[in-house]
């Protein structure tokens, strides 16, 4: 993934955070302009950037783009608008709940979500979700990631 790509998906997940957490973002969202201007908002969002360069460095490396990017995307998912279960789908079952970021740093993005200790309890009330509509997908998550997630005290996630 070359840089403006892994810059466009941070810019997209920080945007989507931003609203969800009713958060100025420093711009008006993408949504509410054309396409040209849209796509240009990585590169013009002085919060967007300052944000960037702060938590991850220099902005003209790639290393720092991948960083957020993964950063980014992980904590949309946890904290953000996904149900429990599609939290558990975008860990489990990338084909369902697709994400360049997530396809491309999988395993980051996962171990990252997980360092969240919310999203223990998330995961729990996903699992029981996915056991009543697809219960081998949810068997083979706690089998996958058993002993990864600290569970939050009496919120055993296993089955």
């Amino acid at each position: 993934m070359n840089i403006q790509a892994l810059r466009y998906q941070a810019y997209q997940d920080y945007e989507t955070l931003c609203l969800c957490t009713g958060s100025y973002c420093g711009a008006a969202y993408g949504w509410e302009l054309p396409a040209p201007m849209r796509e240009r908002l990585c590169y013009q969002n002085k919060a967007f950037k300052d944000a960037i360069r702060q938590q991850f460095g220099d902005l003209r490396r790639k290393a720092t783009w991948r960083n957020a990017a993964i950063h980014y995307t992980a904590l949309c998912a946890a904290k953000s608008t996904l149900e429990p279960y599609q939290l558990v789908c975008f860990i489990a079952l990338p084909e369902q709940i697709s994400n360049p970021i997530r396809d491309a740093f999988g395993p980051e993005v996962i171990e990252k979500i997980l360092s969240y200790p919310e999203v223990a309890a998330r995961i729990r009330i996903g699992l029981e979700q996915l056991f009543r509509e697809l219960p081998n997908v949810a068997r083979e998550f706690v089998q996958t990631y058993e002993g990864a997630i600290a569970p939050a005290p009496g919120w055993p996630i296993a089955a």
